[in-house]
């Protein structure tokens, strides 16, 4: 085998060229071929991707086809000195180098603890050998690895993937001894069932409170059929903010403690928590992967499960204990406020796992690494000076309007309208000042060619040329119909010159440009 890649290289630009060629064959309409990106050519070439030895550049420039492609078919022809970043966000399409480094990191993390198969030894004595130490010095290596830089080894798709992890200050650990508490709990709850009689059906009741600190709450109500409660706890549990951690720490003490001649019915208003629980056992890559790991092979049994209505009141018994159980949860939050972070909870997790930022990451590793994909991104996008300003101002909702907007343009068939928006986001418009910008002849291809004031035409002129006086009326009167049809905006409302205004109407944000001011009538000067 001579791990020679250019055969499969070949093949995967093959099939970007293709997409190509079809898209440009058919006319595919621009918004449309944001799914055939997501759910036909990237599943393609993800085993490709995984496996070859592909480097940074080659994945860039496929990322910078697949863009000019969507934005030839819109006629945007400022596409070469768009940022890539900001379109990748703007139209959910995921970094293609960033995306292979998850895929890698993730299949990486679970062949590190796979017990059942030679890829899992082979992959920790490749992993050792970057560092050259031997597979029985697993933990040494990790330590070497995380304090210290590697080097782009021939063949060895793992270096570049630790490159990548430690370049977001993502290090794989070993795991240590961690919060001994949970056991002490579940040995003392386990006690107290083993005193009732076998043929006792007993109720838990469980619940966790989470606020802005490390330290979350854990509450546990024991209660017999009747719904009177026989024994009460809580705990301090480390989620990071996660509420889902504690919610899901409290229900598995519960089935842990419970005996296996007793049944249990778990009652929590966490329907993620249920659903984590009863799906019973998983295939290893899926374990590996699951949120909130320790906790669920900590107690990885049949129970019945039931949901109950979060907090309505308190006039059923199964409201009144889990009240009870939240009461308790919220006492012991506000407990763990006030004291440092307690250690993670590390008894049942996997060997291996990833830190960032000195947090364990607790959730599936490859949605979390999405996540911080994005973050890069943003980032990067607002470091821009003119194609970052709004993102730097309104994040949130410019990523929210983004995927409106091409919902919309999907139902009306209008892709171009969504590059439109993508573009003037970035103020990024194929204007006059932006096609000639490096324009030197003087023959002043800059200026606006619609009025006669002798402007600039960039994106601010766009919103006052006098020649656009109808379409900025038509603007004015369907922003101002919207704004009467939805009742939520208030009556007088001005918005300022120069001043950025949302109008909340129902749930929809609408967002007008700086220079745009709407009003009832508006005052165009005359040449």
């Amino acid at each position: 085998m001579d791990l020679d890649w250019s055969k499969q290289i070949q093949t995967l630009n093959k099939e970007i060229m293709d997409w190509r060629w079809k898209v440009f064959a058919a006319e595919v309409d621009p918004a449309q071929l944001k799914s055939s990106v997501v759910e036909f050519l990237f599943p393609r070439m993800e085993i490709g991707l995984r496996h070859a030895d592909i480097t940074e550049e080659i994945c860039n420039s496929w990322t910078s086809t697949i863009i000019y492609t969507i934005c030839h078919r819109g006629g945007m022809s400022t596409i070469p000195t768009l940022n890539r970043k900001a379109f990748l966000v703007l139209s959910d399409i995921p970094d293609l180098w960033m995306r292979t480094q998850t895929t890698r990191a993730s299949e990486l993390l679970v062949n590190l603890n796979t017990t059942y198969c030679d890829c899992g030894r082979s992959t920790r004595a490749r992993f050792c050998s970057l560092v050259k130490r031997t597979a029985s010095e697993l933990k040494r290596a990790t330590t070497e690895i995380a304090s210290h830089g590697i080097n782009k080894r021939e063949f060895c798709r793992i270096a570049s993937t630790i490159q990548y992890l430690k370049k977001l200050n993502i290090n794989i650990e070993v795991k240590t001894a961690g919060d001994q508490g949970p056991i002490a709990l579940t040995e003392e709850l386990g006690n107290f069932l083993r005193t009732l009689p076998s043929q006792e059906k007993i109720v838990a009741y469980t619940d966790g409170s989470t606020g802005k600190t490390p330290n979350s709450g854990a509450g546990l109500v024991i209660a017999d059929r009747f719904s009177n409660p026989l024994w009460t706890g809580g705990f301090i549990v480390c989620s990071d903010g996660n509420n889902f951690i504690p919610e899901l720490a409290a229900a598995c003490i519960a089935v842990k403690a419970c005996p296996s001649e007793m049944h249990l019915t778990l009652r929590s208003d966490s329907l993620a928590t249920i659903g984590a629980i009863s799906k019973g056992s998983l295939s290893e890559r899926k374990r590996v992967r699951a949120a909130g790991r320790p906790w669920l092979n900590f107690c990885r049994q049949d129970l019945t499960a039931k949901r109950t209505h979060p907090h309505k009141g308190t006039s059923t018994p199964e409201q009144r204990g889990n009240d009870l159980a939240d009461c308790i949860a919220n006492r012991f939050r506000v407990l763990g406020e006030h004291r440092a972070p307690r250690d993670y909870f590390t008894e049942s997790e996997e060997r291996f796992l990833l830190r960032h930022n000195n947090i364990n990451i607790q959730g599936d590793p490859r949605q979390y690494l999405k996540n911080i994909e994005r973050e890069v991104m943003i980032s990067e996008w607002k470091g821009k000076d003119t194609q970052g300003e709004f993102i730097r101002q309104y994040p949130t909702q410019i990523v929210k309007q983004a995927q409106r907007v091409w919902k919309w343009a999907i139902e009306r068939g209008e892709g171009r309208a969504w590059l439109y928006f993508i573009f003037g986001i970035c103020q990024w418009l194929p204007v006059n000042h932006r096609t000639h910008y490096n324009e030197s002849s003087g023959r002043g291809r800059e200026r606006c060619f619609l009025c006669l004031s002798n402007t600039i035409e960039d994106t601010t002129h766009l919103y006052q040329c006098p020649a656009l006086k109808h379409e900025h009326s038509e603007i004015n009167m369907a922003a101002t119909q919207v704004s009467e049809n939805g009742k939520s905006l208030e009556q007088n409302v001005r918005f300022q010159h120069r001043d950025l205004k949302f109008a909340k109407i129902g749930k929809t944000e609408h967002v007008f440009h700086p220079s745009f001011r709407p009003c009832i009538q508006v005052d165009f000067p005359s040449f």
